[in-house]
């Protein structure tokens, strides 16, 4: 009886396995673009920036040129504001696609968020990459560590002003008057002009190295942005001052050339 009952179970059976709808495993391959670009991360404040990047095709992994696509890159600054579109450009021969930002779209220091579409105007067919460069006015990270050595720099820095104005104090800022009361010109005292604008470009490296330093442990923005400020003014009057001291260095020859005529003249210097 058993036996009976199973028998009739598998005939039962076979129909409803027999009913089942065959299957088969297809490999799923994706389509559209794959956009690839090498990681920048760091940007330079007011520098030109040439954004490069490859455009594969996900289905057969082909390069894409501008045959029958078209690429378009956004930037936008770090309050959402979309600062800069226009056309990617492709460069035959290397295969890749290639953008120059001008640097006036990097003016403000903080993080800028970016995007680059690619659409093929063929087949309905495209592509997406975004990402984020922090603009920072060294185009460097700046880190814990590197402020600890910026410190170490700003102490050899200020060590090297104290130094420095020693000795110009060292130096005669004058001629003097011999005991025949013969005036005697001492073109050392020029050398003191020269160490003033030596001074002036190690109080700019100092207020540089504050400014970074500043960037790394200020929670406040404005203290940074202050120093470097200053230090762009400062940049700015370098040539005004280093022409004024050059002036002043000419003059003081002339007139200790034209003295040192007079007292080859014999004349005596009362002064």
């Amino acid at each position: 009886m058993k036996k009976i009952l199973l028998i009739i179970a598998v005939m039962m059976l076979i129909p409803l396995v027999s009913s089942i709808p065959p299957f088969t495993i297809t490999q799923q391959f994706q389509t559209g673009y794959a956009i690839v670009d090498t990681p920048q991360v760091i940007l330079k404040q007011n520098q030109d920036f040439t954004y490069n990047f490859f455009v594969y095709n996900l289905s057969n992994g082909n390069l894409i040129d501008n045959s029958s696509t078209e690429c378009i890159f956004y930037l936008a600054n770090s309050s959402g504001d979309v600062v800069y579109i226009d056309n990617v450009t492709f460069v035959p021969g290397l295969d890749y696609w290639e953008i120059i930002i001008n640097g006036g779209n990097f003016s403000e220091l903080g993080e800028y968020s970016y995007g680059t579409q690619c659409q093929s105007t063929a087949v309905d067919y495209g592509g997406t990459i975004i990402g984020t460069w922090k603009v920072t006015y060294a185009g460097i990270e700046l880190t814990t560590e590197r402020a600890i050595l910026n410190i170490g720099f700003l102490f050899m820095l200020l060590l090297l002003i104290a130094g420095t104005i020693i000795g110009i104090n060292a130096i005669p800022n004058k001629n003097y008057v011999d005991e025949e009361g013969m005036l005697q010109i001492l073109r050392v005292k020029y050398l003191r002009n020269i160490l003033w604008l030596f001074v002036y470009g190690l109080v700019m490296g100092v207020v540089f190295i504050i400014s970074n330093i500043a960037y790394v442990f200020s929670s406040n923005s404005l203290i940074p942005k202050f120093f470097f400020m200053i230090f762009q003014i400062m940049m700015v009057l370098s040539p005004v001052v280093i022409l004024i001291a050059i002036i002043f260095i000419i003059v003081k020859v002339f007139q200790d050339i034209a003295m040192e005529e007079l007292i080859e003249r014999g004349e005596k210097y009362n002064g």
